[in-house]
């Protein structure tokens, strides 16, 4: 800082910003108590200002919610679920994961049916940390069960998309789980508990047409399939398994 008067005011005003190299002029110079001239400009200003805030704001945060809870200055409540005394993480209070996942849980001696948030297939949804959203019978397994191998499925014996039971899942691969729809006479999508218009034997005269250079359509019209889904079986999208 240098003192502001009238004799050095032009003389300073041709100096430029000690970090972004900027000329000063009277569009962006900073003047403290009407007497001193900050040898940064507005907008490095600022930028101080937000970047100081954004590194100390969380560590004051977290020491002041460490200082508090140690002091006992923080309110226990009961938990929504098992009544345990635990702090409030959210609108709700809850102990643990699994006590959060079982808020949204009608647990019965069949099935335990997801009354929470689902996805357009009918499985329920549920934020686990750190991941963002996971599918929910998935997270009932790792809750209860333990982790998911990676590049397994997690499978229903129950057929039912929205139960989370942890009995009624068990890890399996994607062939596995495919294999499962079709022994049990569901459809590849899973909805509806249809069965498949077609078997395996279809699916090879499928892709033997195809092979023979034999028009999509045509091959369509005689499995009573469209275009598009006969596309997909000889380029093996469907019925990987076969």
């Amino acid at each position: 800082m240098v003192v502001f008067n009238n004799k050095n005011y032009r003389d300073y005003m041709k100096k430029i910003c000690r970090i972004c190299n900027v000329i000063l002029d009277s569009s962006n110079y900073i003047i403290v108590k009407k007497k001193y001239v900050r040898s940064i400009c507005r907008k490095c200003k600022s930028r101080m200002a937000v970047e100081n805030a954004r590194k100390l704001g969380s560590l004051r945060r977290k020491y002041a919610n460490e200082y508090a809870r140690r002091v006992g200055r923080v309110r226990e409540y009961p938990c929504e679920q098992c009544g345990k005394l635990c702090y409030k993480k959210c609108s709700k209070a809850f102990c643990s994961d699994q006590c959060r996942f079982l808020s949204y849980v009608n647990v019965a001696d069949s099935c335990w049916i997801w009354t929470g948030g689902i996805n357009r297939r009918g499985y329920g949804k549920f934020s686990l940390f750190p991941i963002k959203s996971i599918s929910a019978h998935r997270a009932s397994y790792i809750l209860f069960n333990g982790e998911i191998p990676e590049g397994k499925c997690v499978c229903h014996q129950c057929d039912n998309p929205r139960c989370v039971k942890p009995a009624h899942l068990w890890i399996g691969t994607t062939q596995e789980n495919t294999q499962d729809m079709i022994n049990k006479g569901r459809s590849l999508h899973g909805e509806n508990h249809l069965k498949a218009k077609i078997t395996k034997e279809d699916v090879l005269k499928i892709r033997e047409l195809g092979s023979k250079g034999m028009a999509q359509w045509k091959i369509g019209e005689m499995f009573n399939l469209t275009a598009g889904h006969v596309n997909n079986i000889i380029k093996k999208r469907a019925w990987q398994h076969v």
